[in-house]
């Protein structure tokens, strides 16, 4: 078995070693019965007998959520492990109950923890035992007494507790169904599901935490190759564990990344293939198959082109080489008289390609190389309307100061690796157990990262300045690495990485242009598919500021549900994963825009994340590229009637190239337009 597995923890020391798996398909009770099976007496514990036998059930919701509803008279405790805060439930009450979360049957006692396991593990150390636990349904009622029928043993629902933990280990691996065991309701699954995302390996050696990710996996010999910053090594599966992430990278995108390099001659020799630019990506051989993972691929196609597309050809407009291409179907098309009197910037630079990362990440060099390519036809069709600014110039590390800790500006700059292959960054937010680091499987830095964030910042900064001296109408910022899932240390409470980002490029504009400028009402509007956990951390509660995230709640980084006590200058929109753009206008009409009509803005700044687009990997939202143009013209006419056209819009995410290209188009239309 390869698919994710959640399973409830006891935590309490005198709680036998034994684990309860949860489904994702039908829901779990639980009660008295469980604690039975855990073999926990009432003559032991007198604790027990006010839990009823059906105490709590935990309904499947999302990818990795479960709604919790109380059905016993006493209450039960809940502590959220985002925040820490501790809730209790009484009877008929429902809450959400998500990963690391813990639940008490009763106030402080019998304390289980959801923990997620995926790797599998050698099945004849650690063999699973079948007990029976309460069944969701109720038992069956006699019709005249109205007494529970005692249910035959067979009549019992069956489930696997793993036997025993494996010795030394922080995070068991996973326990393996049985034949007893119920089986998967739905589709059936893929072999190695688990293939595209991270997990960790206790190196015994270096004594340190070895993070990676699966890029395949041998089912006979349950052993997975994990791409250790470029370095692939086989590793049984059983050694392996899982972490969370902004999003798995899929199987057919990681599949694109990793070719195959080697080809069989006539005589069965194996020659090399292209080995144009050899010297931008590393080459490891594995077993008699090569493979490559590309440190800087700016030369690659961005791919999956829209049909119909014409062949490029190069021309010059002010000073800057464009391409010509025909508009994509669809694209919104304006007039001349409907142009804007000032020009639009873009600024944009070449530094922030070198921000490598692995062939395998979607925050890829590509996406900067896909964005300029979708707004050259654009340049050349209303050469007036556009103003290229590529001389950034980049902040200083103490202008960092004004939105971070200097302590986590010096760590950065102590983890830039001395070479160009991408390095995993990790913060040491908080003192913990040296085998238990604040990790993160996301974010990588390399040789020239400290440069083009600094960069990227620098060009938010220019973009206030422009549209405060009335230089430009708007701008939008083309720059990498993005920068709304960074706070004030890095981490922020409850996010489980840095989401690709270093520093906070959108805070650190607003707090400048308030500083520098005396900008009394700031808005930032967020509507990448991702809540901007880093932004309201920097900004939240903060006089001269409204920040407004529309989103995916239920995704990474699971800060951005609606239930969540916030700061008065905070507006939340949390969507459902895969709402589509009937629901997602209809929250923006009803709640940002009457939130900024309300706060009456003298700038706006918007974080700019294309990935609710329907084809993005993240399938967060369900968007068009014409849901883009339609959303900003809202913005737009918000800072025309407020801010004087002071606008500035910075790239966030966006990870399908066509998907993102179009998006941004459509973007920079509404943008130029009156």
């Amino acid at each position: 078995m390869t698919d994710p597995e959640f399973f409830l923890v006891p935590t309490e020391p005198d709680c036998p070693d034994l684990w309860i798996p949860l489904s994702r398909t039908t829901p779990t009770c639980l009660g008295r019965s469980t604690l039975t099976s855990l073999n926990i007496r009432s003559n032991e514990n007198q604790k027990k007998l006010n839990v009823s036998r059906r105490q709590l059930v935990l309904t499947p919701y999302g990818m990795k959520s479960w709604y919790l509803k109380v059905l016993g008279i006493n209450p039960i405790q809940l502590r959220g492990s985002q925040f820490g805060t501790v809730t209790n439930l009484h009877q008929g009450e429902v809450h959400i109950f998500r990963t690391d979360d813990t639940i008490s049957l009763l106030s402080n006692t019998f304390t289980f923890r959801l923990v997620e396991i995926l790797i599998p593990f050698d099945h004849e150390k650690f063999l699973p035992t079948t007990v029976p636990v309460p069944s969701f349904i109720p038992p069956a009622k006699d019709g005249q007494s109205g007494h529970y029928i005692k249910r035959k043993a067979d009549e019992v629902d069956c489930v696997t507790i793993a036997s025993k933990r494996p010795p030394g280990i922080v995070i068991p691996p996973l326990v393996v169904r049985t034949a007893t065991s119920p089986k998967r309701e739905g589709p059936p699954q893929k072999a190695a599901s688990f293939i595209g995302k991270p997990v960790k390996f206790w190196d015994s050696e270096r004594k340190t935490w070895m993070k990676g990710l699966v890029l395949m996996y041998n089912a006979a010999k349950a052993q997975a190759l994990v791409d250790f910053e470029g370095e692939h090594q086989w590793k049984p599966a059983n050694q392996l564990f899982l972490e969370e992430t902004i999003m798995p990278i899929k199987e057919k995108d990681l599949k694109k990344s990793m070719k195959k390099k080697m080809q069989r001659g006539e005589k069965g020799k194996r020659k090399r293939g292209d080995e144009r630019g050899s010297a931008d990506r590393n080459t490891r051989s594995r077993r008699g198959v090569v493979y490559t993972e590309w440190i800087s691929s700016s030369d690659e196609s961005s791919g999956d082109e829209a049909p119909g597309d014409d062949p490029l050809s190069e021309t010059e407009i002010n000073g800057v080489k464009v391409q010509k291409k025909r508009a994509y179907p669809g694209e919104t098309f304006i007039f001349q008289e409907q142009l804007a009197d000032r020009p639009t910037a873009i600024f944009y630079s070449e530094e922030c390609l070198k921000h490598f990362v692995p062939k395998w990440h979607y925050e890829k060099p590509e996406r900067l190389n896909s964005i300029m390519e979708g707004l050259n036809d654009l340049v050349l069709k209303y050469p007036k309307q556009f103003k290229y600014v590529t001389d950034i110039k980049p902040l200083e590390k103490s202008d960092l100061a004004l939105a971070h800790n200097l302590s986590y500006i010096d760590k950065v700059e102590k983890m830039v690796p001395v070479s160009d292959t991408p390095t995993h960054i990790t913060q040491y937010t908080q003192e913990s157990d040296p085998r238990d680091p604040e990790d993160d499987f996301d974010t990588f830095m390399s040789k020239d990262s400290m440069k083009a964030m600094l960069i990227a910042t620098g060009a938010v900064r220019m973009g206030i300045d422009m549209v405060t001296s009335k230089e430009i109408r708007n701008g939008f910022c083309a720059i990498r690495p993005p920068g709304h899932h960074c706070g004030a240390k890095g981490h922020t409470d409850g996010a489980t990485s840095q989401g690709y980002c270093i520093v906070n490029n959108v805070a650190l504009g607003a707090l400048y242009a308030r500083n520098t400028h005396n900008y009394q009402r700031i808005a930032v509007v967020d509507f990448d598919v991702h809540h901007g956990n880093g932004t309201e951390e920097l900004l939240g509660g903060k006089e001269g500021f409204l920040f407004i995230s529309i989103h995916a709640g239920d995704i990474y980084p699971r800060t951005g549900y609606n239930n969540i006590p916030r700061e008065s200058n905070v507006v939340n929109v949390g969507l459902d994963v895969g709402a589509g753009p009937q629901v997602f206008h209809t929250a923006f009409d009803s709640k940002i825009i009457p939130a900024l009509k309300a706060y009456k803005p003298d700038l706006l700044l918007i974080s700019a994340g294309f990935d609710a687009h329907k084809r993005d990997p993240t399938e967060g939202l369900s968007l068009e590229e014409k849901d883009y143009f339609i959303m900003t013209e809202k913005l737009k006419n918000i800072a025309e009637t407020y801010c004087d056209g002071r606008l500035i819009s910075v790239l966030e995410g966006g990870y399908h190239l066509p998907s993102l290209r179009k998006s941004v188009r459509e973007h920079l239309i509404s943008l130029i337009k009156k």
